[in-house]
């Protein structure tokens, strides 16, 4: 027996399903992490996060070095990436992106090849077709792998048993390692957490309800008659619900139910599951200032790091399927000599630019952020746009000097930064026997305002004034020489 030949399988085979099919041995099925998502904010912001970035960038088809025209990279861009009336398919590349990235949350995407001949006569993808995760069971080959796939739906009241063999079919897989064929879900640690947060949740509307309409005791003597007894019981049961006003005997005593005794705040429990639920898909950073203890930027900046290398890692993996299940079996049905090109995304982070720059203007202009944060902020846009901070460190000061001695060269008064203080004039203190006038009264120092100036009680400023511009200039530009 040569050493080519295999002996061992991969994978492990796990019992159930329906004749050569292989169960999921996940405890959770895709429709469990489809309602965690529908009902869970924090879920959807998460799986927003994990995907919409991805959904956002742009890709590139790139040519091999052996295809010296171009052709046959041309082709693939043209079916891949064109609408249909132009030779692309019919289902655009974008939504099969986003079906591809439901495997973050379903462990696996399923999708069947399906074709045509093009007006050029060559082989192409009429539609990579997507399957519901929650109707196929995938196939185990003889020697471990994927073997295809096993649906069984119903679909506009006709059922459907098919089989759909491994080469009419492109799996992708998240988490492949934990399982080989169903992957792992990104959200199933979270899963846990979101079991318990809707039952505290459950809990809190139960304490709600109980704070809006507390519970009372009706008390009296034990030889009450029975039909009295059941019909004071309704009228208090009606008090506070349909009723504001209810009449009990004199004998009988209503009393509220002391029932926030021992009764806790299920808020920080709530937000403590949610951050674990962020946790668990590598999105703490979204929790950061929620709860009691606000988290600092660099403690954000890491966090967000460590994001961004997941998604680089999902975008890695997507050009691996679209490398080798996709792009393959188009250049081998339809050339002789295979050059076969590659999908490549460009880098997540130089298409979120603006993005970061929004960002930062609203949150400094908003007054929300800590000063220590804006300063992280501002070092980090720095580094990621190339600012040269001495430059810039150099230019406020060259500017401020210079705001400073025009101002002094035409007698205006000027605060550290070069901006100018108001313009005061001396007022007269009124004469005579006006109703303001005071014995011994001194002249008065008052704020010119534009009132006076249009009214032409004062002189207008210098028309150069304006020139010399307001504004503030940070503190952390500030020279050792300003007060």
């Amino acid at each position: 027996m040569g050493g080519s030949t295999e002996l061992g399988v991969s994978g492990e085979s796990i019992l159930g399903g329906f004749g050569d099919t292989e169960a999921n041995s996940d405890n959770l099925t895709p429709a469990d992490y489809i309602k965690m998502r529908q009902n869970d904010g924090t879920i959807a912001s998460m799986y927003s996060i994990l995907t919409m970035p991805i959904l956002a960038s742009q890709y590139t088809i790139a040519a091999d070095e052996e295809d010296a025209n171009g052709e046959q990279a041309d082709f693939i861009r043209r079916v891949l990436l064109n609408p249909p009336h132009k030779g692309g398919m019919e289902i655009p590349m974008p939504i099969i992106l986003g079906q591809m990235l439901q495997a973050v949350l379903e462990g696996f995407a399923l999708f069947e090849k399906v074709y045509m001949i093009s007006s050029e006569g060559k082989i192409v993808y009429k539609k990579l077709a997507n399957r519901d995760s929650r109707t196929v069971f995938l196939i185990r080959a003889q020697d471990g792998g994927y073997g295809g796939a096993h649906q069984r739906t119903t679909f506009k009241s006709v059922y459907y048993d098919v089989e759909m063999p491994a080469w009419k079919t492109m799996l992708y897989t998240y988490g492949k390692d934990k399982n080989f064929l169903y992957g792992e879900s990104a959200f199933k640690a979270a899963h846990y957490h979101y079991v318990l947060k809707h039952k505290l949740y459950y809990l809190a509307n139960l304490s709600v309800q109980t704070s809006a309409v507390p519970p009372k005791v009706l008390s009296g003597p034990s030889n009450y008659g029975k039909p009295e007894k059941d019909r004071a019981m309704r009228n208090v049961e009606k008090l506070g619900g349909v009723r504001t006003t209810a009449y009990i005997p004199d004998v009988l005593t209503l009393t509220p139910y002391d029932s926030a005794k021992g009764r806790m705040d299920a808020l920080p429990l709530i937000e403590h599951h949610n951050a674990e639920m962020a946790r668990s898909v590598l999105a703490q950073f979204l929790m950061l200032g929620t709860g009691s203890k606000s988290g600092s930027w660099a403690l954000s900046k890491d966090h967000s790091d460590i994001l961004l290398t997941a998604l680089k890692g999902v975008m890695s993996s997507i050009e691996d399927h679209i490398n080798h299940y996709l792009i393959p079996d188009l250049i081998d049905l339809n050339f002789v000599n295979p050059a076969y090109p590659e999908w490549h995304f460009q880098d997540i982070t130089s298409d979120a630019k603006d993005l970061v720059l929004q960002a930062f203007t609203q949150m400094v202009t908003s007054g929300v952020v800590s000063d220590e944060i804006k300063q992280g902020i501002e070092d980090r846009i720095a580094e990621t746009l190339d600012f040269d901070m001495e430059q810039l460190h150099q230019d406020v000061l060259d500017a401020a000097k210079e705001k400073i001695a025009a101002a002094k060269a035409m007698g205006i008064d000027v605060d550290p930064q070069g901006n100018p203080l108001p313009i005061r004039q001396t007022v007269a203190a009124p004469a005579g026997g006006g109703a303001d006038a005071k014995p011994g009264a001194k002249p008065v120092s008052k704020p010119i305002n534009q009132s006076d100036e249009a009214a032409g009680v004062i002189p207008k400023v210098p028309e150069r004034l304006p020139a010399l511009r307001s504004g503030s200039t940070s503190d952390r530009f500030k020279p050792d020489w300003m007060p």
